[in-house]
């Protein structure tokens, strides 16, 4: 459940308004803009130099963020659980040269996938969450059984180590293995082995019942809507924890810092084969090398990078997100390292409602296979891929449209859908 927030340059515009931090601007802005609603903190030597909230935990109850409130990370989770892993290597109760047929002997091709293929994604492990029956399934308890025997009914998708390919089967089941050869819950793991050595006081591997736990939201184009909420038996190790920004930036300093592993382990688990190590990939930032993860698990997206060399660290989670999430970093690490940035002009503009109706239609490109179709409705334009879900879009001119969750921009132009995201540019007509 992993969203690659990439590191390239943003264009951003305008400055910060009186009274607040440049970075409180920025996310302030974005809450009134309905683009972000969550907790940011930066960590500069150990000491953490920014941290706030935004928006609400609970819409619906009209329940604002705050210090207290609890996000789910994700795929976070994943750095947690390779660090157990490897505690328990030095423990002398795991290899992570072991097979996984010692632990899970039914799988195919369990005979010659180790756990660092499974830390490091090289498995060729079926991804669970891309099962056929995964939306049927996941807001509702699962047993380890039935979760088992979903997993048992995928070959091996490639030869262990032949290539890099993310699949949270590999830390599901690392989570269980975890369990397994110490008699406890995960839970319990995490708690004993990071949670109270490092006096982080709002990290839980379960769902936490002092009330704190934010729900999670998507933008429909006029209201914020509650999300599905995925059951935590279902993710485990791949991303059952519920966090902060303050206390991922205390584990990843200690992390880095030698607190928690022997110079060997960090060593070998910051070890990167095609951007991944174990439960870390690497993220640059201009000329600065920077380890972290991110995640996403129904609404919620996070962050967490840290940078070993300046002891910088910078963490993001979201309970509701409507903007691109490469542009929200570069400008929290642009803060961090002390580069100017602005901040963004993102006012809506206001378009004649004939004009829009002009761009309703159903739009192709030779050799892609999607077609998107734009909808009207309400004043607005909706986008939707083939076999994908509907989106609002944004108008920032009458031409130009932006659907900014995703780095999407449309541009309608001579009768045509000229669409850009990221590396993607395509120029699409009209089916008649």
């Amino acid at each position: 459940m992993m969203l690659l927030w990439g590191l390239s340059a943003a264009t951003l515009l305008a400055q910060a308004l009186p009274g607040q931090t440049k970075l409180d601007s920025l996310f302030v802005l974005l809450e009134n803009h309905h683009k972000f609603m969550g907790s940011a903190a930066l960590m500069r030597d150990g000491v953490i130099i920014h941290s706030n909230t935004y928006g609400h935990a609970d819409v619906e109850g009209k329940v604002p963020a705050g210090p207290n409130t609890v996000y789910r990370i994700g795929s976070v989770t994943k750095t947690f659980t390779a660090v157990m892993v490897l505690q328990m290597a030095e423990e002398g109760k795991l290899s992570v040269d072991d097979k996984l047929a010692k632990y899970f002997p039914g799988i195919d091709g369990a005979e010659k996938i180790s756990l660092a293929h499974m830390l490091r994604h090289r498995s060729g492990l079926f991804s669970l969450t891309s099962d056929s029956t995964y939306m049927a399934f996941h807001t509702t308890p699962q047993t380890r059984k039935a979760l088992l025997d979903r997993m048992l009914q995928h070959k091996l998708k490639f030869e262990p180590d032949a290539k890099l390919e993310y699949s949270n089967t590999n830390y599901i089941l690392l989570g269980w293995i975890l369990e397994d050869l110490s008699r406890k819950s995960y839970a319990q793991l995490l708690r004993e082995k990071i949670v109270l050595p490092l006096g982080l006081k709002h990290t839980f591997a379960t769902k936490p019942e002092h009330g704190f736990a934010a729900t999670s939201y998507n933008w429909d184009g006029k209201q914020w809507v509650a999300e599905s909420f995925t059951d935590m038996s279902v993710p485990g190790g791949a991303g059952n924890i519920y966090s902060t920004p303050e206390d991922l930036l205390q584990f990843y300093h200690a992390l880095f810092s030698g607190k928690l592993l022997s110079d060997a382990s960090l060593k070998q688990m910051t070890e990167i084969r095609d951007m991944f190590g174990f439960g870390v990939f690497h993220m640059p930032f201009y000329e600065h090398k920077g380890l972290g993860h991110t995640g996403g698990i129904d609404g919620f997206r996070s962050v967490a990078v840290y940078y070993p060399e300046e002891k910088v660290g910078a963490a993001i989670c979201a309970n509701a997100l409507n903007y691109n999430q490469n542009d929200i970093l570069i400008a929290t690490l642009n803060e961090a390292f002390g580069k100017d940035w602005k901040l963004p002009d993102i006012d809506e503009a206001k378009v004649d409602v004939a004009l829009l109706a002009s761009y309703v239609g159903t739009y192709a490109a030779e050799g892609f296979p999607l077609k998107l179709t734009i909808r009207q409705r309400e004043g607005k334009l909706y986008g939707q891929g083939t076999g994908q879900p509907e989106f609002p879009l944004e108008a920032r001119t009458d031409d130009t449209f932006v659907f900014d969750n995703a780095g999407l921009s449309i541009i309608f132009k001579d009768g045509k859908l000229h669409l850009k995201q990221g590396a993607i540019k395509l120029e699409m007509s009209r089916e008649e």
